[in-house]
Parts: structure tokens; sequence; C-alpha cells
């Protein structure tokens, strides 16, 4: 995807709103992209102490962890 095209698509995330194009680069430009398959998990909590997520486009689960039963929030794009 060509920056251009994905500082466009930042623009239209409501909290990214207010950043300006040159902002939106650099979050474009410090953010990786990558892609998974169904069922592959991505993040756990003992790898990383927090951050922030952007899902351009599929499903996904999000576990709270020490719950039980263990409790999920779904959302999709």
């Amino acid at each position: 995807m060509s920056e251009q095209r994905e500082v466009k698509l930042l623009s239209l995330v409501d909290v990214l709103e207010p950043l300006s194009e040159e902002e939106l680069e650099e979050v474009s430009t410090r953010c990786p992209r990558f892609s998974l398959d169904a069922g592959q998990e991505f993040y756990g909590s003992s790898e990383h102490d927090g951050g922030l997520f952007l899902l351009e486009e599929g499903h996904i689960v999000i576990y709270k962890m020490g719950a039980w039963p263990p409790a999920a929030q779904q959302g999709s794009i």
C-alpha cells in the first residue's frame, strides 16, 4: 500500500483525526504492517506491556487473561 493511501486511512481513525499530515506520515512509518492467518495469535501480555494496534481489515477476538471463564470481546472491520 502506498504511504499516501496509508496516511489517508489513518486520517479516518477518530483518535488520529487531530494529527497533521506530517504526524500521520510518522505514525505510518513507525507502525509495522503485518498479516496473520486465521487463528494465529499475535500478542500476549508477557510479550509487550502496551501499545496501540490498528486493524485494517478482518476480525479479531480479544481475551482477558486471568478471568474464568475466559471473557472475549469480538470486533471486525
